[in-house]
């Protein structure tokens, strides 16, 4: 996963990684956290600022 931003920002910020497949034709199909749960298995991860 590489995560990039356009312009710099000052806060930290939360962002949602969800887990899936990209099939043949470029459809993003989410996975399911479960094979009982219809929920996408996601992370959520909090980000912070950085100066170069």
């Amino acid at each position: 996963v590489k995560i990039t931003c356009s312009a710099p920002w000052s806060e930290p910020a939360e962002i949602d990684i969800v887990i899936g497949v990209l099939t043949a034709t470029s459809i993003f199909v989410p996975l399911f956290a479960s094979p009982s749960c219809f929920s996408p298995a996601h992370v959520r991860v909090r980000i912070h600022p950085h100066s170069r």
